[in-house]
């Protein structure tokens, strides 16, 4: 067992004094986030990214409503399951979470159990097998993690899709148009808060 001497200790993180203190809508334990036409999905704490306290999540949730009813979603990087949840609630066809972590997904599984959204699957990236038709492809992250993301599902190359991106620092947004250029994605519209971007395009 690590002593806090060890230099691999790492404290254990409670994640329940952190949701609390920075995740806007936190209250008796869980964080809920209302959806027009739905209610509330309901969040508890843990280690997956996602609970509303960046300006970057916040964006994708602006921009989804109109893109995203009737639509498969596939979610990179899908953390505490966030966006894929509330893409659910405002009327995905289905919805695919991925993620590296498997701390995230179980997390993001624990909150899927908790708002009873059977239909919303999570998964390591390489399980990923079926990829649905024209789907809507969700992306908060960095850049340097966004590109390391895409260039590693490439069964997601060739297909005909929406993205709504976010993640990426407003002094950083030419470089990032850049590369998603190079990718031929095509920019449709853009959201900035407090220094940060949220994109969507079309490929």
């Amino acid at each position: 067992m690590g002593s806090q001497h060890d230099k691999h200790y790492l404290p254990k993180v409670d994640w329940t004094a952190q949701w609390k203190e920075h995740a806007p809508g936190f209250e008796n334990g869980v964080l809920k986030v209302p959806i027009e036409g739905y209610g509330d999905v309901t969040l508890r704490p843990g280690p997956g990214f996602g609970d509303l306290s960046h300006p970057s999540t916040r964006l994708v949730l602006k921009l989804m409503p109109e893109i995203i009813p009737g639509r498969p979603v596939v979610d990179v990087g899908c953390g505490s399951g966030v966006l894929s949840l509330c893409a659910a609630a405002m009327g995905a066809k289905e919805v695919f979470g991925i993620d590296i972590s498997a701390e995230a997904l179980q997390h993001s599984i624990e909150n899927r159990q908790l708002n009873n959204m059977d239909h919303v699957t999570f998964s390591f990236p390489d399980e990923l097998l079926f990829v649905p038709d024209f789907p809507v492809i969700l992306m908060n992250m960095i850049q340097s993690e966004q590109m390391e993301a895409w260039r590693s599902l490439s069964q997601l190359h060739p297909i005909q899709a929406t993205l709504i991106t976010s993640g990426i620092l407003s002094s950083e947004k030419q470089s990032y148009l850049d590369q998603t250029e190079s990718w031929d994605w095509v920019l449709t519209d853009s959201l900035e808060e407090e220094g940060w971007s949220c994109f969507v395009f079309e490929k």
